[in-house]
């Protein structure tokens, strides 16, 4: 176990170190830049400004000097960032209370210059968080159970059921289900507001809107597991024993049929927590992933960097989990 962790370690580091790369000169390779909007500015303003942040700069320089910012720790004086440049996500008083270790400085908007992209990350990602956690209970509280009443109950009614509603699931996109769900139950029925944030009542829609889809998903995939499960000859061989029905769905079927469901619950763990850019657009729900959109449109590399950053770390995060999962959905799996 202990290697297999270790490789997928590095393998972390591998992949986030080439989605950098990619997003990095990609992202410099695209016409026009962070203060291109800004028409009334001079050349020499321009140029004075772009060499505040480094950007006159080789762009293996700019690169070099942006991800050891990230990834290199540093010490200082205690107390609160100066400025912009100097906020690191995490600060540690060392012993003495003389100087504090920062580590993960994601550097200054270029933007909204006033603000670091650290600030961004603490003021929209929790609402992200909280977005995605509510998205995924509802994508498994009704692609799970519609799954397995579906597979215990093939070729009848409750069968075509789920499945028929998965299917909407799956061919409705989010941009289609928020602004109608918008309509019925914000502005018909008035039982919701159609945007906005801060009470339980604004989670409801872009919550369901964003989880709907994954739902679908993993029904389908539920459905088909457990059947594959059900047909087994080990199945067969406990209904001959007299085992119940409950103790085989829960002890056999279930804990065998999950290992696909589990493969692509990781991914859209990652998805839904990292947040969906169109569901936060139609709800105006002041998440990273809205901010993300916007940020592409004025051309701010930092957060782009950082936003990219921290959803490609979120994916594979996931997908370790998943992976060291397997060992305990099936025993006869091996790490080494």
């Amino acid at each position: 176990m202990g290697r297999f962790i270790a490789r997928r370690i590095l393998w972390m580091i591998l992949v986030l170190f080439v989605v950098s790369l990619v997003t990095f000169f990609l992202m410099r390779a695209v016409p026009g830049g962070p203060f291109d909007r800004e028409r009334d500015f001079p050349d020499s303003v321009k140029e004075n400004i772009e060499a505040r942040y480094g950007l006159d700069d080789p762009l293996l320089v700019q690169y070099a000097r942006y991800i050891g910012q990230i990834i290199l720790p540093t010490v200082t004086e205690p107390g609160p960032p100066r400025s912009t440049s100097e906020d690191y996500l995490f600060a540690l008083d060392l012993p003495g209370g003389e100087s504090t270790l920062r580590w993960m400085n994601f550097g200054p908007s270029l933007v909204v210059r006033s603000r670091s992209v650290t600030d961004m990350f603490r003021e929209n990602l929790g609402v992200t968080v909280q977005l995605g956690v509510a998205a995924i209970i509802v994508a498994l509280v009704i692609g799970l159970p519609a799954g397995i009443l579906a597979a215990l109950n093939r070729n009848t009614v409750w069968d075509y059921l789920g499945m028929g509603i998965a299917t909407v699931g799956v061919s409705v996109t989010a941009i289609t289900l928020g602004p109608l769900m918008q309509y019925v139950f914000g502005v018909e029925l008035k039982l919701l507001p159609i945007s906005g944030w801060g009470t339980l009542s604004h989670l409801i829609m872009p919550a369901f809107t964003l989880g709907f889809a994954q739902a679908a998903i993993i029904a389908r995939l539920t459905r088909a597991s457990l059947l594959q499960v059900l047909n087994e000859d080990y199945i067969r061989t406990a209904r001959a024993k007299g085992l119940g029905s409950r103790r085989i769905l829960w002890m056999h079927v279930l804990k065998n049929g999950m290992i696909p469901v589990v493969t692509v619950l990781g991914p859209i763990t990652a998805f839904l927590v990292t947040g969906s850019f169109v569901t936060e657009q139609i709800f105006a729900v002041p998440g990273i992933g809205r901010a993300y959109v916007q940020s592409i449109g004025n051309r701010d590399y930092t957060l782009i960097m950082g936003t990219t950053l921290l959803f490609a770390f979120a994916l594979v995060l996931a997908n370790t989990i998943v992976d060291i999962s397997y060992g305990w959905l099936d025993p006869r799996i091996r790490y080494d």
